[in-house]
């Protein structure tokens, strides 16, 4: 028979207003008999310290917004913890935290799961058999949920998070499921995901990454659209089905390296409110946010996946989506929202239109992908004659080098490298394509590809190390978008590079090229169709790669 306890009946173990030497008693008692429940009756239960629910333990309310455990003013601490405990959990309460009181805890958790985990040393354990259901989480300073790496939980049910500074919801764990959750007003990302091969189903997730309450007791945003997303994942393997990203102060989606993620039914609405009047009556600034970012990720996104703006009026979210060049097989499959007429921040992206256009973008554009020849492209190409390293002047339909061979002792490097002045001029949030043609005099020989900016740190913008063959020119190619104005771009080819003292030999180079394809791709200037099927449409705006 389940021994069943009540709060209530320990509340001569309290002191003063802190209920935890009665929780603490209760565990004790329950842990005796092999466990139980222990019911939280209604009202507000201050603690001054973390409820660790022992193994075999479950916390019991009446109701969400009926039973109540409140942290104390100035107690900074987490609030509930799952520390190396099985069969357990908590169902049916409020926990709220002390965020706005004078002295609020700060970057702390309102409940967490895995600390320090059964492995102090890894952080790592399986705790079997955890139930978490119908609980609303609120006012925490810091998150409102938190799930340690590599502890697997198996599922999470039916949770409210609130208004708390940090992010709504930290999932640093692996093959866990989080269903039913409704995320609203956090401070930061409503939902962060760093851990991976889980699956989110069914949420809700609004009006977070707000930053801090102002001097007027209103919110504008964390800083940037990024750091204001609704929901940002930088894990591998994740499933994300039915989530509703709306209203947040910046993207609604981001997926930052998150390789092989899917998608189903997601819908980005409305989002970028930090552009709008703290009351959302007026456009303050001009929409940046989109609905699903993508930088350095693979995604297949699948079924009536939405990006909508429902007020035509304010439009705050910029445009549908952006796939950062960095990006590989990103998957689209896209309906627009007829029930809301297609609003006017959609008209003018250059995502797939209708639900029977499907494409597998590539996003690192070689040169012959752009179809040139016949076109005139003054003032969108700067080519350079990598033999007198001088600014040459014909368009890319008829521009030619040959015969640029090098060797070691008349290079103007220790190491034999060919390439162009750091005089080579780019603006920021342009989009650029760099190519070169390389063949050296022996096969399988090493070269490096690189571009920088030369001024005085050398930062890198891309490299490329690969070894070619003698047979004939292979095109190296790549494309960036500028993050600075620099008139002292520089790029080269060399060979070695000095690692193994290896023979080295004469290397070709050709046709050194800087190409502009911002406008390229806003225009009329379609990729062939190579190895993937592309619809002009995806050029009509350049914010799908930009």
């Amino acid at each position: 028979m389940i021994k069943i306890v009540n709060l209530s009946d320990y509340s001569s173990y309290k002191i003063g207003s802190d209920w935890i030497p009665a929780f603490n008693q209760a565990f004790r008692d329950l842990t005796a008999s092999g466990g139980g429940i222990l019911q939280i009756p209604a009202g507000l239960h201050y603690i001054n310290s973390t409820i660790n629910i022992p193994s075999n333990v479950h916390i019991i309310g009446a109701g969400a917004g009926v039973s109540t455990i409140r942290l104390s003013n100035g107690a900074n601490t987490d609030m509930v913890n799952f520390n190396i405990s099985d069969n357990c959990g908590i169902a049916d309460l409020t926990l709220r935290g002390n965020c706005f009181d004078p002295t609020p805890s700060v970057d702390k958790n309102g409940l967490v799961i895995g600390r320090p985990g059964l492995n102090s040393a890894t952080n790592e354990g399986s705790m079997d058999n955890i139930s978490i259901q119908n609980i609303e989480i609120r006012d925490i300073g810091g998150n409102g949920f938190r799930c340690y790496r590599n502890t697997w939980i198996y599922s999470i049910s039916r949770v409210t998070i609130q208004f708390c500074t940090g992010y709504g919801a930290w999932i640093e764990s692996t093959d866990n499921m989080y269903d039913t959750f409704d995320i609203t007003g956090n401070g930061k990302a409503g939902l962060y995901v760093t851990g991976s091969n889980n699956r989110f189903s069914n949420m809700k997730i609004i009006f977070n990454g707000r930053g801090v309450k102002k001097a007027d007791g209103k919110f504008y945003g964390n800083g940037t659209d990024l750091n204001s997303a609704g929901t940002y994942c930088t894990g591998t393997r994740n499933g994300f089905v039915n989530i509703d990203s709306q209203e947040n102060y910046g993207h609604g989606f981001v997926f930052d390296g998150a390789k092989d993620t899917d998608l189903l039914g997601c819908l980005a609405d409305k989002n970028g409110y930090s552009v709008l009047a703290p009351d959302g009556s007026s456009l303050k600034s001009a929409a940046t946010a989109v609905g699903f970012y993508f930088i350095n990720s693979s995604a297949r996104i699948t079924g009536i996946v939405k990006a909508t703006n429902f007020n035509t009026n304010l439009v705050s979210q910029l445009c549908g989506y952006y796939i950062d060049h960095t990006c590989t097989s990103i998957s689209l499959d896209y309906e627009q929202d007829a029930t809301q007429g297609l609003s006017t921040n959609l008209s003018y992206t250059s995502q797939v239109t209708t639900a029977s256009m499907k494409a597998t973008i590539y996003a690192i554009a070689q040169y012959n992908n752009f179809l040139t020849s016949g076109n005139t492209l003054t003032n969108k190409i700067t080519a350079y004659n990598s033999t007198n390293f001088q600014l040459g002047k014909n368009f890319i339909s008829s521009y030619t080098v040959t015969g640029n061979r090098i060797y070691a002792t008349t290079n103007w490097a220790a190491t034999p490298r060919m390439g162009t002045l750091s005089n080579l001029s780019v603006s920021q949030n342009r989009v650029y394509l760099v190519r070169v043609k390389v063949k050296p005099t022996v096969d399988n020989y090493f070269l490096r590809f690189k571009a920088f900016y030369d001024e005085g740190s050398f930062d890198q913008i891309r490299q490329i190390d690969a070894r070619y063959n003698s047979s004939a020119y292979t095109d190296i190619s790549f494309v960036f978008k500028a993050d600075r104005t620099s008139s002292k771009v520089a790029f080269y080819v060399q060979d070695q590079v000095g690692t193994n003292n290896a023979k080295q030999y004469p290397f070709y180079a050709a046709e050194f090229a800087l190409i502009d394809i911002t406008d390229m791709m806003k225009q009329e200037y379609l990729p062939k169709s190579l190895d993937m099927a592309v619809s002009k449409n995806y050029f009509v705006g350049s914010r799908t790669f930009l």
